[in-house]
């Protein structure tokens, strides 16, 4: 990648800031009430703690082959946006579960949150990789 100029870093150095911040914000709102979520909806102790390892299980496995596509095909921002963007509509879904009038919600829950986590940790190899490019080595 060919290098920056000190306003490109800047204004990178910006916008990661403010998607860090704004990233924080929702998984601190997803991590605290997706178990109360499962738990209203009914959800066994089982339940809870498949809730609770299936979206970190998958979502580490995934990696390493997001790597390996990243490494053959490039496009880490691409990558990047079109990831957060799948994740954002599944936590959509996730969202409109308990609305529904599927007989098995914990089972969607348990589903979509793994794939959501899924999604979002590919797209989170590629947005380390994307932002290593932009900061620079030495401030």
């Amino acid at each position: 990648m060919p290098s920056l100029s000190k306003k490109e870093t800047a204004l990178g150095m910006k916008y990661i800031t403010a998607e860090g911040a704004a990233t924080s914000a929702k998984d601190s709102v997803l991590v605290s009430y997706l178990t109360p979520l499962a738990l209203a909806l009914g959800a066994t102790n089982q339940q809870i703690g498949f809730l609770n390892s299936f979206p970190s299980l998958f979502g580490n496995l995934i990696q390493p082959a997001a790597g390996k596509y990243i490494e053959t095909r490039g496009g880490k921002k691409s990558t990047t946006l079109i990831t957060h963007a799948l994740a954002s509509m599944i936590l959509l879904i996730i969202a409109l579960i308990p609305l529904g009038a599927v007989e098995n919600k914990i089972f969607m829950l348990i589903f979509f949150a793994t794939i959501y986590y899924t999604i979002l940790n590919f797209g989170a190899t590629a947005w380390l990789s994307w932002i290593a490019d932009v900061i620079p080595e030495k401030t």
